[in-house]
């Protein structure tokens, strides 16, 4: 108990005098567990390796698990340090099924315990605990503290709702527990590799029947500003998704900015995020070509008709097919006789109608 208070204003102090040995011996032993845990935490932002290295994370847990809620926060915020740095740590908590015990504090405790144990769900979401998150509730309250919690709280559940979000399971609990607007605000991040694990994670739900979801948190519009990401992960998932939304959300992609940022695709974008923005431009080319034209895209298109992939020429020059009626002069300057020429003689079935179309269009 004495090294207790002592580790609150004097931890250099206790460190110097063995103190930590002293409070895991206590810990290990079960004397006045919850004491030596409330003691370790203090010191446990320059001492986590010889904490790590004692082994003690199923006596934590035992005072998560029964001890006092401050105690039982002391022992959550220790195991948050060590599961970030040490791999065994997370293994033993996934193993002990420390989710659930992490997931009735997060409950019943206040804004610390929302803190601490996020940091704890965090590692262990990404360390392959999701479906027990899911199972103990924790994604509705890892929601909650990423929309109401301290900056430390808001941080660690947001990321951990990316790690859970990397399954089926998960994306499908994260949707229901209204956490797509916390991915959309993820996708937003300053931090690249954020932004690419968000836009994967929108696509995901958009590929698992989520668009509805998805599209009610403001996706739609970041997505649009993803596609335009200089990150060549973020601009693929981005396109991919906004082509499985194109059926029943055009407007509100074509309202975002969607057709001036897929054909900026279609411009600089790899093959697969160019094959996405192609199936896009092809659907909307009917209603929106003075759009498409105006953004540059009868130039994409033309350049795409050289392409390896059979599907982006036939959505290609398709798409041509549909805007060159309106802008003849154009589609000739761009080059596009030899290419359509060659399409509609050695192109897939559709390819060759489509060619065959555009070139009487540029006969006249």
């Amino acid at each position: 108990q004495a090294l207790r208070w002592l580790a609150t204003g004097h931890a250099a102090a206790l460190i110097d005098a063995g103190g930590v040995t002293a409070l895991l011996s206590a810990l290990k032993a079960g004397t006045e567990a919850s004491y030596a845990a409330i003691a370790l935490r203090e010191v446990v932002s320059t001492e986590a390796a010889e904490i790590a290295a004692a082994e003690v994370e199923l006596p934590l847990l035992e005072v998560v698990r029964t001890g006092s809620d401050a105690a039982a926060v002391a022992a959550a915020g220790i195991l948050r340090a060590l599961a970030s740095i040490e791999g065994r740590v997370r293994q033993t908590l996934g193993e002990q099924g420390a989710v659930v015990c992490m997931v009735d504090l997060m409950r019943r405790g206040g804004q610390e315990a929302s803190e601490e144990v996020a940091g704890v769900l965090e590692h262990l979401a990404g360390s392959g605990a999701e479906a027990h998150i899911i199972e103990a509730g924790g994604v509705e309250l890892l929601v909650a503290a990423s929309q109401q919690g301290g900056p430390r709280a808001q941080e660690a559940a947001a990321a951990a709702l990316l790690h859970v979000s990397a399954t089926e399971a998960g994306r499908a609990a994260v949707a229901a527990g209204g956490g797509g607007g916390v991915v959309v605000q993820l996708a937003r991040s300053d931090d690249v590799a954020t932004r690419d694990e968000a836009a994967a994670a929108l696509h995901s739900m958009a590929e698992a029947g989520q668009q509805q979801a998805l599209v009610s948190a403001g996706g739609v519009a970041v997505l649009v500003e993803l596609a335009q990401s200089s990150s060549t992960t973020s601009q693929e998932h981005a396109a991919s998704a906004l082509q499985l939304l194109i059926g029943e959300h055009r407007s509100a992609i074509v309202e975002a900015g969607g057709i001036e940022a897929l054909v900026s695709v279609c411009h600089q974008g790899n093959s697969a995020a160019q094959a996405a923005a192609v199936v896009v431009l092809h659907e909307v080319a009917a209603e929106e070509g003075a759009r498409i034209a105006a953004a540059g895209g009868i130039e994409a298109l033309v350049g795409l008709l050289g392409s390896s992939d059979p599907q982006v020429v036939e959505h290609a020059v398709a798409a041509l097919a549909a805007l060159v009626c309106e802008n003849v002069a154009r589609v000739a300057a761009a080059g596009a006789l030899r290419p359509l020429v060659s399409v509609a003689g050695s192109g897939s079935t559709p390819a060759r109608e489509h060619a065959v179309q555009a070139l009487r269009w540029l006969a006249t």
